[in-house]
C-alpha cells in the first residue's frame, strides 16, 4: 500500500448528491471546497472580504459570490435577490480567522 493512499482516498472528489449549500463567512472557501469535494453544490458564498471572494471565484467554487456585510440591515434582501432560498438545503458558517472589535 502506498504511503499516502488513505489520505488520497479521503480527499478525492465524491459523486454529486444534489444538495445545495450556502457558505456564510466563507473567506476564500475552505469549507466550500470540503463540501464540494464531498459532492455538494455550493449555491453561494457570502463574505465581507472582497479579496477572499475573488480567490474563491478564481477557483470556481460556487454559483454566486456575495460581498455582504451581515451587520447591515439589507443583507438578506441582497442575498435573496441572488439566491432562491427554497433551493438551499444546508447553511454552513465558518468562524472568523480574526477577532471582532
Amino acid at each position: 500500500m502506498k504511503k499516502n493512499s488513505k489520505l488520497h482516498e479521503a480527499f478525492k472528489f465524491r459523486k454529486k448528491n444534489n444538495l445545495n449549500v450556502v457558505d456564510m463567512f466563507s473567506g476564500c472557501g475552505g469549507l466550500s471546497l470540503g463540501f464540494q469535494m464531498a459532492g455538494y453544490n455550493i449555491k453561494g458564498m457570502i463574505d465581507f472580504d472582497e479579496d477572499s471572494l475573488e480567490t474563491a471565484e478564481a477557483n470556481n467554487l460556487a454559483e454566486h459570490y456575495l460581498n455582504l456585510d451581515l451587520f447591515k440591515e439589507n443583507w438578506l434582501e441582497k442575498f435573496l435577490n441572488q439566491i432562491n432560498f427554497n433551493e438551499v438545503d444546508i447553511i454552513v458558517a465558518g468562524p472568523p480567522c480574526q477577532d471582532f472589535h
